[in-house]
């Protein structure tokens, strides 16, 4: 139940806990920016996807195996929202998905965590953000 929840947001029946999740993520996110100005640092956020928005193969085995229907898929959605929010409070983001899409071997075969080729994708890529 708790992963067909959590996965819910990356399919067209996951708005409704897309819209609940913003106020959350809006809140944390201000919160954030707040505190990084305070303590006078520039603020990043780095925005980096699941295996399954990455390599989108995955995806209709991951959401079949905690029962959802593979044929709802809307990946990017959470991104987009993020997105939406980090541009509304001025906050500067770094997104990885187009690094993290150029070589297949990012992530861990039987795992969504990245290898040790995706964590040097995502420090270069953040690093060119910084």
């Amino acid at each position: 139940g708790n992963w067909q929840d959590e996965l819910r947001i990356f399919s067209t029946k996951g708005t409704t806990r897309l819209d609940q999740l913003e106020k959350k993520t809006t809140q944390a996110l201000l919160d954030f920016k707040n505190t990084c100005l305070k303590l006078n640092i520039e603020p990043l956020v780095a925005i980096a996807p699941p295996a399954f928005v990455i390599d989108q193969a995955r995806a209709k085995p991951t959401f079949e195996l905690v029962g959802l229907d593979a044929d709802t898929l809307n990946l990017d959605a959470p991104q987009i929202r993020v997105e939406k929010i980090l541009s509304k409070l001025k906050i500067p983001s770094c997104t990885l998905t187009n690094a993290l899409r150029e070589t297949d071997s990012n992530y861990l075969v039987f795992d969504g965590h990245w290898s040790k080729e995706g964590h040097q994708v995502a420090a270069k890529a953040i690093s060119e953000c910084l």
